[in-house]
């Protein structure tokens, strides 16, 4: 029988011992992860962002039944969508370490809700994701956006030579130059968040005998009228949606450009009644021309470009030369992420 030498008996046990020692390395868990609870402000988040469209009494006649109707429930149907405290936990629950919630029968995170705030507990690592979850929340929908809408009055030879909008074959767009040197007719810009209804308006009213009614006494007819007012002004209803990655924008939007010019008169004689407080004379039937320019369109534009949105001739009959071309131009702002 061949005895084996102890050098070589040596180095074997050596390198056995190695093996099992680098195994239990492999297998033996490191130090368990640290849990600490955190407080995370999510009141921005959850705090209600109303639209705000246009009233009913600024509206064409045909549209004041759905806006009052709109008045009556601002909040709308129920189910519109906002945050809530709670909402935000489930989401942070259903997304970032799933399987290590107390409550999905993990041993790490729990949750608490206080006067708005979050009270999360959960490893360090996965509170950085939950700050990164947050983070994008905050970008993505509470992003605002700047409009600004000019309304200008261009002659065909203007209209002519403006240039599509590189890469928008439907759309024109207006150079700053020419923005510049334009007749302006109104200005006007607002800011909101991404996808909330916001108006800017200008009105002016002015009174008019509508109509009169004979009233007859014995022998002698007299008159009594009817008052009535005439809105004069700028309105502009819109919701801007920018993309997802904020190079664009799209506008619903609803534009109503409004005049009532002092029209003539038609004299009346002994009229019964008079507005309190008011100049109007009610012995004339003021014979009220209003003049009006609506139009609705959704558009998607790029932002820092001014498009040109439409128009129309104020007055398709009007003998005088030339006819007043009244244009919308609209330009968006936001934020980069």
């Amino acid at each position: 029988m061949q005895i084996m030498k102890w050098p070589a008996v040596i180095l074997i046990i050596l390198a056995l011992s190695t093996v099992a020692i680098s195994h239990a390395q492999e297998i033996e868990p490191g130090p368990p992860a640290k849990i600490v609870s955190k407080t995370y402000d999510v009141r921005s988040l959850c705090m209600p962002v109303p639209d705000y469209p246009l009233p009913a009494s600024m509206l064409p006649t045909d549209d004041r039944s759905a806006a009052r109707q709109r008045e009556r429930d601002p909040q709308g149907p129920e189910g519109s969508g906002e945050l809530s405290p709670m909402s935000i936990a489930k989401l942070i629950a259903a997304t970032v370490a799933p399987e290590s919630w107390k409550d999905a029968g993990g041993v790490q995170g729990k949750v608490a809700e206080f006067q708005g705030m979050l009270v999360i507990t959960q490893t360090e690592a996965n509170h950085q994701k939950i700050a990164d979850l947050l983070a994008q929340l905050k970008a993505d929908l509470r992003r605002t956006v700047r409009i600004e809408a000019t309304w200008v009055l261009l002659s065909a030879k203007e209209l002519n030579g403006l240039q599509h909008v590189a890469g928008h074959e439907s759309l024109v767009e207006v150079p700053d130059e020419a923005l510049k040197a334009a007749k302006v007719y109104c200005r006007a810009q607002t800011i909101g968040f991404s996808g909330q209804v916001v108006h800017l308006a200008t009105n002016a009213k002015r009174a008019y005998v509508a109509e009169v009614t004979p009233v007859a006494q014995g022998n002698v007819v007299t008159y009594d009228p009817r008052f009535a007012t005439a809105n004069s002004g700028v309105s502009l209803q819109m919701k801007p949606q920018l993309n997802g990655d904020q190079s664009g924008v799209v506008i619903d939007l609803y534009s109503i450009v409004t005049e009532a010019p002092e029209g003539s008169r038609l004299d009346l004689t002994h009229a019964t009644t008079r507005p309190a407080g008011g100049n109007a004379d009610p012995t004339a039937l003021q014979l009220m021309n209003v003049l009006q320019q609506q139009f609705r369109t959704t558009v998607s534009m790029p932002l820092r470009t001014n498009v040109l949105i439409g128009g129309i001739t104020m007055e398709p009959d009007a003998k005088a030369e030339p006819a007043r071309q009244l244009y919308l131009v609209l330009r968006g702002e936001a934020d980069k992420k």
